[in-house]
């Protein structure tokens, strides 16, 4: 696989700017309305699950992404690699997720968490699906297709989420959206991108990717762990809502 020409790099600055901007804008109009609709506590139940989910996103991603994009001599058995071993991998922290879940709502004193965090580890094998497809992408400089990604997702989601508010559903109807928002991601990303994995997995080419992406793991975590131990110890100490 080769880097993307000039050209393509020219082409993916405003793609770029659409995807952020229209993430942002569209994900606060949705907060606005999911929240006149659900109140406090649900949103500060659902942070509390996505506190949890997302480390084991993070561990799930282990800087993979990353090493894609920026490896210069990338070959498919690095792709094929990277896809079974993240997809082995989301089966394995599933499983971890589902263990935890009940300790994560004792120490955050709220029971309905569990239930919360149980049906969102679905989360884990839908992120792991993509994150190939979206590593693939960047390196292309693809980021019309990401921004499609991004904003559909958020629109899309957002409908579902609302819908279930409408309806009655509570933290339930912000689980709604966060799945929905998910699964619109993979189907945009796989529709967008023409690697399909082998069934093939070269322990050599694993090997690599794993020692190039290290760094951007230890850097994801140390942020990670910046931006979300207010929310622990808010959890914790005064509750969800």
């Amino acid at each position: 696989m080769t880097r993307p020409p000039n050209a393509a790099v020219r082409n993916a600055v405003p793609w770029s700017f659409v995807m952020s901007v229209g993430q942002v804008g569209l994900s606060s109009l949705t907060l606005f309305i999911m929240a006149a609709l659900v109140g406090p506590e649900a949103f500060g139940t659902i942070a509390l699950a996505l506190v949890l989910i997302m480390f084991l996103q993070l561990l799930l991603q282990q800087g993979m992404g990353a090493a894609i994009v920026q490896r210069e001599d990338l070959r498919n058995e690095h792709l094929d690699a990277a896809f079974w071993m993240v997809m082995s991998l989301s089966m394995v922290l599933v499983i971890i997720g589902a263990l935890i879940a009940p300790w994560w709502a004792a120490i955050n004193d709220e029971p309905i968490l569990r239930d919360v965090v149980w049906v969102m580890l679905a989360l884990l094998p839908i992120r792991g699906l993509v994150v190939t497809q979206d590593a693939i992408l960047r390196r292309e400089m693809r980021f019309k297709a990401l921004a499609a990604r991004a904003n559909l997702g958020v629109v899309i989601g957002g409908v579902a989420g609302v819908a279930a508010a409408l309806a009655g559903a509570g933290v339930w109807a912000l689980v709604i959206q966060q799945l929905t928002m998910a699964t619109t991601e993979l189907i945009v990303l796989w529709t967008a991108s023409t690697f399909r994995p082998r069934m093939h997995y070269s322990t050599a080419h694993g090997r690599d990717l794993i020692g190039f992406s290290a760094g951007s793991f230890a850097s994801s975590l140390g942020l990670y762990v910046q931006r979300r131990s207010d929310e622990v110890a808010m959890g914790i100490f005064f509750g969800t809502r």
